[in-house]
């Protein structure tokens, strides 16, 4: 497409502030914390753990495989370790956000594709329907890490049948690899590196080419963490649609800011990992071993491999493919892709929601009209750009983009009410998928 001429007229009325924007805005952060254990520090060591629960999640841990009373001197050492990082995790979409953690933390993918920590996305509200991570957001996910001990259990020339707790070593002689599952899960903890950590988990639709998108929300990442706990980039609101989630593991729940604080002061709650219940802070392959390796009966060792494989399988989800609708200006041109506006004269882009790549139960094609340099979107001919809800029965919300028109341009826009006094609407309604994000709490 040859660029388009610049316009000599007056630029038209921005209708930026009624633009439908698929993701949400600073103010929708929401806060998780997970409960404090204060009348002990367990040692997470020999626990089970769900390999596809949400990353670093308090719900990955299960009932205990290993009983640490049974453990003789020198197969299990603990030691203070005082540290603190942050390690960050990124993906053009949610797909790759996974792989990246994976790894990243040493996993090696699996050759039947299957991905760890899909709970990430499957056990939260925020993700309730495969829309909320699709194809059209990127990711980033920051866990900051405040280290407080380590515990390391030494497998090397261990009896496993003298370590086992009593509860697993019945359920072991049942024999029933589901209801060991169910219980034990997938992984034994080996090595805990416990203390506090809290995960900032963002979403965004990026406006750059793949190649610029990590970079991009690692930006974005970091200034959103400085607006809460610094007071600084106070206008990170104007430029940054987002939706992002914090989770604080460990410590003392009661010392977290309020979520609409203006300035979140940290350091109270990750001193109290001293004295309080501590969590998980980092997750390596190193860290962790197949349950079925604990099994010394072949039989039964081959038959529980099979079911946790299946198991693992059975939590995949599906990442639907999404792609952008981009409204440019001047011109108000319509575009699905970044790319397709690399040769455009500089200018305004805003994403204005999301097209569905692929029919589904429950969509129609929406098709794009362009002549004289207008673009036009019709529900009956022209070029089919993508598929929308066909009603609002679809199992998830969606948005009402109205078309609006000056007499020779056209716009769209979700609010009709207080348009530019030159623009009115045209009567054409088109149903678009939606966030279902809850309030802010």
């Amino acid at each position: 497409m040859p660029p388009l001429p610049r316009t000599t007229t007056a630029e038209p009325p921005s209708t930026e502030e009624v633009i439908t924007c698929p993701t949400q805005r600073i103010g929708e952060i929401r806060l998780h914390t997970s409960a404090a254990n204060i009348a002990a520090q367990p040692i997470l060591v020999g626990m089970g753990y769900d390999i596809t629960a949400p990353f670093l999640s308090t719900t990955a841990l299960r009932e205990r495989i290993i009983d640490l009373a049974k453990i003789e001197e020198g197969y299990l050492s603990s030691f203070v370790a005082p540290a603190s990082q942050t390690a960050n995790f990124t993906g053009n979409d949610a797909a790759t956000l996974l792989r990246d953690m994976m790894q990243s933390s040493g996993f090696a993918l699996p050759h039947n594709g299957d991905l760890y920590f899909t709970g990430t996305f499957a056990e939260e509200n925020f993700y309730a329907a495969p829309y909320e991570y699709s194809s059209q957001y990127s990711f980033h996910c920051a866990v900051s890490q405040f280290r407080r001990t380590r515990h390391l259990l030494n497998t090397l020339g261990l009896k496993w049948d003298k370590v086992l707790s009593d509860e697993f070593a019945t359920a072991l002689r049942e024999g029933q690899p589901e209801r060991i599952i169910a219980r034990y899960s997938t992984h034994l903890l080996k090595e805990s590196i416990q203390g506090v950590t809290h995960l900032q988990l963002l979403r965004s639709v990026v406006t750059a080419d793949d190649k610029d998108k990590p970079w991009s929300m690692l930006v974005c990442a970091d200034n959103l963490h400085k607006a809460l706990t610094q007071g600084t980039v106070a206008d990170l609101a104007q430029h940054w649609d987002i939706a992002c989630d914090y989770y604080f593991m460990g410590g003392d729940p009661k010392l977290l800011p309020a979520p609409r604080q203006k300035i979140w002061d940290l350091q109270p709650w990750i001193s109290s990992g001293t004295q309080e219940g501590s969590a998980l802070v980092t997750l390596r392959n190193t860290h962790l071993i197949p349950i079925y390796e604990v099994v010394t009966d072949p039989s039964l060792r081959q038959s529980l491999k099979e079911t946790v494989e299946h198991y693992i399988h059975l939590q995949q989800i599906a990442f639907h493919t999404t792609r952008p609708l981009i409204e440019y200006t001047p011109g108000y041109r319509l575009f699905t892709s970044f790319g397709e506006m690399s040769t455009l004269p500089e200018g305004r882009c805003k994403v204005i929601g999301a097209l569905y790549a692929t029919h589904e139960d429950g969509t129609r094609p929406l098709y794009l009209q362009s002549g004289n340099g207008i673009d036009r979107l019709s529900l009956k001919q022209g070029k089919c750009i993508g598929y929308i809800p066909d009603n609002d029965t679809a199992n998830h919300p969606t948005a009402l983009l109205h078309e609006i028109t000056d007499g020779r341009r056209y716009a769209y826009t979700t609010a009709t009410e207080q348009l530019p006094s030159t623009w009115h609407p045209t009567g054409e309604v088109f149903r678009l998928p939606h966030t279902a994000r809850p309030a802010a709490q």
